[in-house]
C-alpha cells in the first residue's frame, strides 16, 4: 500500500513549523488491479480500523490503518473532467 499513499504535513498555525506528517489514501491508480487489492486486504487485515477520519493517526501499524482507506478508494469511481 506504500505506493498508494499521499503524504501531507501538518503545521503549527502560528509558527508554520511542521508538527507531523500524515499518510492517506484517496485514490487508487488505474494500473492497480482493484480486484486483487480488495481481495487481499481483508485476508491480511481481517479487523482493519474503520476509515472514519482520514487524518486521525492512532494505529502504530500504518498498513492496518491505511487498509480501510484503500478499500474505500478502490470502491470510489475515478473523477472525470
Amino acid at each position: 500500500m506504500a505506493g498508494l499513499v499521499t503524504w501531507s504535513e501538518n503545521r503549527n498555525f502560528h509558527t508554520w513549523e511542521v508538527t507531523s506528517f500524515v499518510a492517506t489514501i484517496r485514490t487508487v491508480p488505474e494500473w492497480i488491479p482493484v480486484d486483487a487489492l480488495t481481495a487481499t486486504i481483508p485476508r491480511q487485515y481481517p479487523d482493519p480500523l474503520p476509515a472514519v477520519d482520514k487524518d486521525l493517526v492512532t494505529e502504530p501499524d500504518e498498513a492496518r490503518r491505511l487498509a480501510p482507506q484503500a478499500l474505500r478508494a478502490a470502491d470510489t469511481p475515478p473523477a472525470t473532467i
